[in-house]
């Protein structure tokens, strides 16, 4: 069951837009809302919502995908999606209801919350585009995540402007940066989501991750938002690359929206 209120990101058409890759198109109406890939002839649509599709006539084949939300029943004509390509599972916390919203975190995320409140040494501060990119471009990860997490930011500066935050966790005497989360307010949904992180592997200490999570969440707090939404986790059928961060973000005990099984048709039309 979902927190009264909760409203799928991908029910946004603004969401949607600072989502899509190059040569989407949003489609549909409030309620049921889409995205479309056209390429010549052929065309592949997402809608992720519990109504049923409503489908207009594009030319060619078509291939729609049913990303249902809750509902688990199959109206006629969709057929259930193959194994192995599983909606992954959302992850998001509802901080209405306590001030003290760490209250509900793991007792080793609370351990950590403990270190970073004690600590001396490092601060958090908030970038621009350029110098918080720098930043997460000298990180471990694989050049090519790297290229599509910069592309991913620089859509959603382009469709939230200022409602981009970039934020990393220095060092006060040396400079050194040593953690960095980037962070996009949808106040349309009253959703914060977690667009990319990273830690630098240089001495980073234990609570350099959740450090920018506690300050992602005093933030979403003061605005007034309601759900820190921290994007995709692991399950059955992902890959187990998806470990590690998916351990990291149920430290903080969030609400697992796990979709129904995908459905699709195809459709032809001359």
């Amino acid at each position: 069951m979902l927190p009264e209120g909760f409203i799928h990101p991908y029910q946004s058409f603004k969401f949607i837009r600072a989502s899509l890759p190059e040569g989407g198109k949003e489609i549909g109406k409030p309620g049921s809302i889409g995205s479309r890939y056209t390429w010549k002839f052929f065309s592949i649509e997402y809608h992720t919502t519990d109504t049923e599709p409503t489908l207009d006539r594009v030319q060619g084949v078509r291939i729609v995908i049913w990303n249902r939300i809750t509902r688990i029943d199959r109206p006629k004509k969709w057929i259930p999606m193959f194994k192995g390509f599983e909606w992954p599972a959302h992850v998001f916390c509802d901080i209405r209801n306590t001030n003290e919203y760490w209250s509900m975190w793991s007792d080793t995320a609370k351990q950590s919350r403990k270190k970073w409140f004690t600590q001396m040494e490092y601060m958090i501060v908030e970038l621009e585009r350029d110098e918080f990119v720098q930043a997460y471009m000298e990180s471990s990860r694989h050049v090519s995540l790297k290229r599509f997490f910069i592309t991913l930011l620089d859509r959603a500066i382009q469709v939230y402007g200022d409602d981009i935050h970039m934020k990393v966790l220095r060092h006060k005497i040396s400079g050194g940066i040593v953690a960095g989360i980037a962070t996009m307010d949808a106040f349309e949904l009253s959703q914060s989501r977690d667009i990319m992180s990273f830690l630098s592997g240089k001495e980073t200490p234990s609570y350099a991750g959740l450090a920018l999570i506690d300050d992602w969440f005093g933030d979403c707090k003061n605005k007034g938002i309601a759900f820190p939404h921290f994007g995709i986790v692991w399950t059955k059928g992902q890959p187990k690359s998806w470990l590690g961060f998916t351990r990291f973000k149920l430290q903080f005990k969030p609400i697992v929206l796990e979709h129904p099984r995908s459905l699709f048709k195809i459709t032809f039309f001359l």
